[in-house]
């Protein structure tokens, strides 16, 4: 009788391994799924939020707003495109332009604002035309700003037929 017992315990055993590896299979996956979803929430929150800004103080000239905007880490730099008047030439005196920029210029496909990580950047356009203003150059056709712990100060100003955008810091 000892011996059946002893060969039960091995089955018990051996199916409380494999539940075991099972639950931390499905565990695993899913703290992967839910770090991939807040990436991406935090992206359209970041799209929503810039858009609605824009659509604050499109219309009303002379509308001045501020708003501070967080960013997932992974994002070393946000450029923001001039769309008031066609681009077919970029005017940027920063040091670096992101290779998927150049790309866009003169393109149909261009967009408005390039959230920049290391090698892939995600891109979103706004409904209404933007103006970029950088500090020391009003000329300038790209706004690029590194965020500071994950966050950027902006401040965005009416014009009646489209948003001026500068850093507010």
């Amino acid at each position: 009788m000892k011996k059946a017992q002893s060969s039960g315990y091995i089955f018990i055993y051996i199916l409380t391994a494999i539940l075991v590896s099972v639950i931390f299979i499905y565990g695993y996956r899913t703290i992967g799924n839910f770090k991939e979803n807040t990436e991406k929430l935090s992206e359209i929150k970041f799209e929503n939020d810039f858009n609605k800004k824009i659509n604050e103080v499109f219309y009303d000239r002379g509308t001045i707003k501020n708003k501070e905007f967080i960013l997932h880490q992974k994002y070393t730099r946000i450029c923001i495109l001039n769309t008031n008047d066609p681009i077919t030439d970029i005017k940027y005196e920063g040091s670096y332009i992101n290779p998927r920029i150049e790309l866009d210029i003169g393109s149909e496909s261009i967009s408005t604002v390039y959230l920049i990580e290391d090698i892939p950047t995600k891109t979103f356009t706004t409904d209404e035309k933007v103006d970029v203003s950088v500090e020391g150059d009003p000329d300038e056709d790209v706004l690029c700003i590194e965020p500071d712990g994950g966050k950027i100060s902006l401040r965005f100003s009416g014009k009646g037929d489209h948003a001026l955008i500068a850093s507010n810091s």
